[in-house]
């Protein structure tokens, strides 16, 4: 393993800590939004890598050949509250969630679509938790539209099916959303810690844990045809998600952390939980 950059955040406090990241693949480069305990987000672009700051909410451009490494090209506010949860919505869209259970969007580019804003702000926010995120987990289900599944410390679990199309960045808070979150109460009896989603086929899986050292499974069903969102009849012509809860196992990990599909297959999938020592579970696809 060879160190390639190192990062040093600009802060006062000697306690800040990056509370999460994600990352997006470009053809020769990668792209990585940071959020950090004093609410702030970071994405960068790079020729190789990138990043970018919030709360203060700063866009550097990252690229190794030049003597200045990193350079700041725009930045932004939020509010007092701590973002826990960052997820690339697409290429110009990040989705946050913070300490005041909002899930807000960071758009990257203009209002003209072609260059980076100086000016990041956020926007259409919506509650989907009491409090803060603890864990979140993304599937992109179709080419135009992604599955956001986010833990909270109120022991409930939100379903965010977010459109990832980029056609204006002056569009109403029903288009951020192609259908309404979905809040799920007392999911588990304390707070969500960890979550990961496994997909079989056309099913898609969501497997949760928490404080309560119970492990959930949970199916989220959504009419997808030919590669599209299909509008229910019943909904109006609107889209439609429905949750069911499947099944609950216990755990012998305390403080499970994280989670992550380590292999799937055509019988089963296995997922590695996290916390006070490690354990395996194996999901057989017969449900």
């Amino acid at each position: 393993m060879v160190c390639e950059h190192v990062y040093t955040p600009v802060s006062e406090n000697a306690d800040l800590r990056l509370m999460s990241f994600d990352v997006r693949a470009l053809e020769c480069a990668y792209e990585i939004t940071m959020v950090f305990s004093d609410s702030s987000i970071k994405v960068n672009l790079s020729i190789q890598f990138a990043r970018l700051y919030a709360n203060r909410i700063k866009l550097y451009r990252y690229t190794p050949a030049q003597p200045s490494a990193l350079q700041t090209i725009a930045g932004g506010i939020y509010l007092t509250s701590c973002i826990t949860q960052c997820v690339f919505l697409s290429s110009v869209k990040v989705l946050t969630v913070g300490t005041d259970g909002y899930a807000i969007v960071w758009p990257l580019m203009s209002e003209s679509d072609e260059e980076p804003t100086s000016t990041l702000g956020w926007e259409h926010p919506t509650r989907i938790h009491q409090n803060s995120s603890k864990a979140m987990a993304a599937y992109q289900v179709v080419e135009d539209a992604m599955l956001v599944v986010s833990g909270g410390d109120d022991g409930s679990l939100a379903f965010l099916l977010a459109s990832t199309e980029t056609p204006s960045l002056t569009v109403q808070d029903h288009m951020v959303y192609t259908c309404p979150p979905i809040v799920v109460s007392r999911a588990h009896s304390s707070a969500v810690t960890a979550c990961a989603v496994v997909v079989h086929g056309a099913r898609s899986f969501i497997l949760t844990c928490g404080n309560d050292e119970w492990i959930r499974l949970w199916e989220v069903k959504i009419l997808v045809l030919h590669g599209k969102l299909k509008p229910s009849n019943a909904s109006g012509g609107k889209h439609e998600m429905e949750i069911c809860r499947l099944k609950k196992v216990k755990t012998s990990v305390a403080d499970v952390s994280s989670m992550a599909v380590l292999a799937t297959s055509e019988e089963s999938a296995r997922v590695l939980l996290c916390g006070v020592g490690m354990e395996v579970i194996r999901l057989d696809w017969e449900i």
